[in-house]
């Protein structure tokens, strides 16, 4: 791990094994957080935490969370 705990984004591509356009993807789909250091403009560098890549390492195949269940009012059931 590095030192600061932070991964730039081709060593982040590295550790998850992926491409480093699949860890911007990512990032855009919400998947893993992003930081930067407050450069400003397109070309600033992001940075993801380590712990943050281990866990989408654990977790990226889970399965997709099930929507909350609602109360059942006094309606017909229709099942």
């Amino acid at each position: 791990m590095p030192e600061s705990g932070y991964y730039n984004t081709d060593q982040a591509a590295e550790v998850l094994g992926v491409h480093r356009s699949r860890v911007l993807q990512l990032r855009r789909e919400g998947k893993l957080t992003a930081y930067t250091r407050g450069e400003k403009g397109s070309k600033s560098r992001l940075y993801f935490k380590a712990e943050d890549l281990e866990y989408y390492k654990v977790h990226k195949d889970d399965p997709k969370p099930l929507a909350p269940l609602h109360p059942v009012g006094n309606e017909k059931d229709t099942a």
